[in-house]
């Protein structure tokens, strides 16, 4: 599919000026062959690698799609499965506030970031798990899917500082052991 790609755009692999992926968090399977794809393509055509944080990424489109307060904090959230979810805290600047995480969704787990004149801005994939907060003072939930174009942003800046990963270095981000059930 990749070939086909990119011989429909007529590019070859050595025309890219790098690869950029998604590292995670996220599905165990889906983030191993991703990053080993996109290393092998680096690899072959000699081109730099850039690891975006999925966390991050979606971060990054909620503040661009709002413009809003720059007093706001950007909760990213991804489906953990079950009633978990994976979670990264952001300030508007971009900056992590606290380690990337999973937690159980209650009604107040998101309490701890109220303030005055400040909204919680819940965005990512799985939010339908955080209907709580939808209306609740303080609070707003932006579904963002996470698609290749939402890693652009975070990846051109990456290009731009000159911010590559080590290809034999560069591993999944992974949050919590994948979920194994054996066949009944």
């Amino acid at each position: 599919m990749i070939h086909e790609l990119l011989n429909s755009r007529h590019i070859k692999p050595t025309d890219l000026s790098a690869v950029a992926v998604s590292i995670g968090p996220g599905s165990y399977t889906g983030l191993r062959v991703g990053l080993s794809t996109c290393k092998s393509i680096c690899f072959a055509a000699g081109r730099p690698l850039i690891a975006v944080d999925t966390l991050q990424s979606l971060a990054w489109v909620a503040r661009t799609r709002l413009a809003g307060n720059p007093h706001n904090i950007y909760v990213s959230v991804l489906d953990a499965r079950r009633e978990d979810a994976y979670l990264g805290v952001f300030s508007h600047d971009g900056t992590r506030l606290e380690a990337d995480g999973f937690l159980t969704v209650s009604d107040d787990c998101l309490d701890r970031f109220v303030s005055n004149g400040r909204e919680i801005v819940i965005c990512g994939e799985g939010t339908a798990k955080w209907t709580a907060f939808q209306g609740r003072k303080g609070f707003r939930i932006l579904a963002i899917d996470c698609k290749a174009e939402n890693l652009v942003g975070k990846a051109l800046l990456a290009f731009q500082n000159g911010e590559f990963e080590e290809l034999s270095d560069c591993v999944p981000k992974y949050l919590k052991p994948p979920h194994i059930t054996i066949s009944t």
